[in-house]
């Protein structure tokens, strides 16, 4: 089985200017913060194969209050998992 950490960087390395643009999109400071955690945490979901559990541990969040922050970031799992693969 290949884990996360046996992949080279170039493959797990955040998008650092997409996460930048979605940010620079914003006119307000939490706006910009809202646009910039929707999609670090789309693409740590996505890195962990949409498991909130593992997610919500790599990220050090309890898995209830990642739910929760999904949930105000308007991310479904379910939809994004289908859409991004």
């Amino acid at each position: 089985m290949i884990d996360l950490g046996d992949l080279p960087p170039q493959i797990t390395s955040l998008d650092r200017d997409r996460l930048l643009r979605a940010a620079n999109n914003e006119d307000t400071l939490a706006a910009a913060r809202a646009a910039f955690e929707r999609e670090w945490l789309l693409e740590k979901l996505g890195n962990f194969g949409w498991n909130i559990s593992r997610t919500a541990e790599s990220v050090g969040l309890a898995r209830e209050s990642l739910s929760r922050k999904l949930k105000s970031l308007r991310i479904d799992v379910d939809t994004e998992r289908a859409e991004r693969g």
